[in-house]
């Protein structure tokens, strides 16, 4: 069978080093890594289950015997494994039947700092910056300093349309940071009764690279190649398409040839006055893609391009937006709660940013950070008596939610056992909320040695969920409190 072995970026590579090593009549695929990857004397590189948590690995340097070095899986050490073998399954390595012809391969993945990004990631980036770049000395220890790392820097803004008493908004979302944002979401929540919320949630699962600029939930169609005729260099269309409109873009040959060969070109136009040539001679890498217009990109396969072909590619502004139907005017305008994840976690903010077109930039320093819904403890649970729990809600937006509804959801063992809810005024700022409960409210389904969690919610009037937390009963304790950190003494100021 064959090995792969990537093993991370301490050595400054991330060079793939095959084995290809015998398999002797009956064994594991373990045997097999453990007969040539061995464990030193005196080391131990499986655990009470007899299952690998380390692996020696050689390191050559062309002119030195191998050195030997440890992978070994811990809380900031893991392992990403592919195998071949179709019918692996779930099977632990040290019961799967080493197959002859078969692969697999073993990266390893370290956050030396525990910072949230792995070591690789923080390589790539400090490492690929240009030598005079100011950050690209961090390339030798950012993966040791948890202060450093790339990171995204993620800001929002919308842009509302009315007609009659029903408003569409759409959402933009901008990247000015170092680093991918994921699952990108939004949803929107009304403060008051002027206005009723339709659809409450835009996006899921988006994705915002570093340095773009993104309309949530635009489409771009794939090419229309009705009229490309001949050609035989297949082009397709991707991006985020960004515009105020819906555009037509039309591709047409203006040099005919081979892509990647002379001065092979084509010409784009968007209906609307914008047009620009785009080279795909000798300077061309196919399949690379080329940035068009308002986020559109369109890449070209290896073939020709004859005389007269020509292709479409529709771009459609966002079709996932929220509504809300004004119920009284004057009205509050609904809030829009922005998500997203990085390394670190899940991050949220408010955005009052109104944009005129979905295009335009959006100002980062106006995002309303802070939005939290917490789950705090005073005591362990108590099984046989009343307990307290503050609901600490922080709503960052300025404007007071009426009506609001905190619900308190109880589960044993993935059934609900039961809900408590309640309803108020939430205030910008702090807001506690004590709720006092029984485990004697507990429906039936309650298995006292259970999986028994908490989960709060936190909503407008409507029901619209603005954030949710939960907490294992088990965790309960008495939660320290925040402390004013000051010295007497200080407390008192001479203005003179």
């Amino acid at each position: 069978m064959t090995v792969y072995i990537e093993d991370g970026v301490e050595d400054g590579d991330e060079t793939v080093d095959p084995y290809v090593i015998p398999t002797w009549g009956v064994e594991t695929v373990q045997d097999v890594l453990t007969r040539y990857f061995r464990c030193p004397a005196g080391q131990v590189c499986t655990d009470a289950e007899g299952n690998l948590n380390a692996l020696w690995t050689p390191e050559f340097d062309g002119i030195n015997p191998p050195a030997w070095h440890e992978h070994y899986l811990s809380d900031i050490a893991w392992w990403n494994v592919y195998l071949t073998q179709a019918d692996a399954g779930d099977t632990p390595l040290k019961d799967l039947p080493a197959r002859a012809g078969s692969g697999i391969l073993f990266r390893f993945n370290r956050d030396s700092d525990r910072d949230g990004y792995n070591d690789r990631a923080e390589f790539r980036y400090y490492c690929s910056l240009p030598a005079d770049d100011p950050d690209r000395p961090r390339c030798a220890d950012a993966h040791l300093r948890p202060e450093i790392h790339p990171q995204p820097e993620v800001a929002a803004g919308y842009v509302a349309e009315r007609v009659g008493n029903v408003v569409t908004v759409k959402l933009a979302v901008q990247n000015t940071g170092t680093f991918d944002a994921y699952g990108i979401d939004a949803v929107m929540y009304s403060p008051d009764g002027t206005t009723t919320i339709g659809n409450n949630t835009v996006g899921g699962n988006g994705r915002v690279r570093p340095g773009n600029h993104v309309a949530v939930g635009s489409l771009i169609q794939p090419p229309d190649k009705s009229n490309w005729g001949a050609s035989t260099a297949r082009p397709y269309a991707g991006g985020q398409f960004s515009g105020a409109a819906d555009r037509t873009f039309t591709f047409t040959a203006e040099t005919p040839g081979v892509v990647g060969q002379g001065s092979t070109a084509v010409r784009w136009s968007d209906g609307a006055g914008g047009g620009a040539v785009i080279p795909l001679g000798g300077s061309y890498h196919a399949p690379l893609p080329v940035d068009v217009a308002q986020g559109l990109q369109v890449g070209f396969d290896t073939g020709t391009i004859a005389a007269g072909a020509r292709f479409t590619v529709q771009a459609l502004t966002p079709r996932d937006t929220f509504t809300y139907t004004v119920n009284s005017d004057p009205h509050t305008p609904p809030v829009i709660v922005v998500s997203y994840s990085d390394p670190q976690g899940s991050h949220r903010f408010v955005t009052p940013v109104a944009l005129p077109s979905l295009d335009a930039s959006i100002p980062a320093g106006q995002m309303l950070e802070g939005l939290k819904l917490d789950i705090v403890t005073l005591a362990a649970f108590n099984a046989t008596g009343a307990n307290t729990t503050n609901l600490v809600v922080n709503s960052p937006h300025p404007v007071t939610i009426q009506a609001g509804h905190l619900y308190l959801n109880f589960v044993s063992d993935g059934k609900r056992v039961l809900e408590k809810s309640y309803g108020l005024d939430i205030p910008a700022g702090p807001t506690v909320f004590p709720a006092t409960w029984s485990a004697a409210e507990f429906s039936a389904d309650y298995h006292p040695a259970g999986d028994n969690l908490l989960i709060a919610f936190w909503t407008d009037s409507e029901g619209n969920i603005i954030d949710s937390a939960a907490r294992p009963l088990n965790s309960f304790a008495e939660d320290p409190d925040p402390a004013f950190a000051m010295a007497a003494a200080d407390a008192t100021w001479d203005f003179g």
